[in-house]
């Protein structure tokens, strides 16, 4: 966990802390794509 001033907060983006999900379709694209700017090692 990161504290909230250091949180990520922006328009597009999913979050649900509850659920569990396999981002598949076109629509998770965006937030993906952000999320891979934060999280260097995604693909590794």
């Amino acid at each position: 966990m990161v504290p909230d001033s250091k949180a990520m907060n922006e328009v597009g983006l999913f979050g649900d802390p509850y659920s569990v999900c396999q981002p598949t379709t076109w629509k998770w694209r965006y937030a993906v794509d952000r999320l891979k700017t934060f999280f260097r090692k995604w693909d590794q």
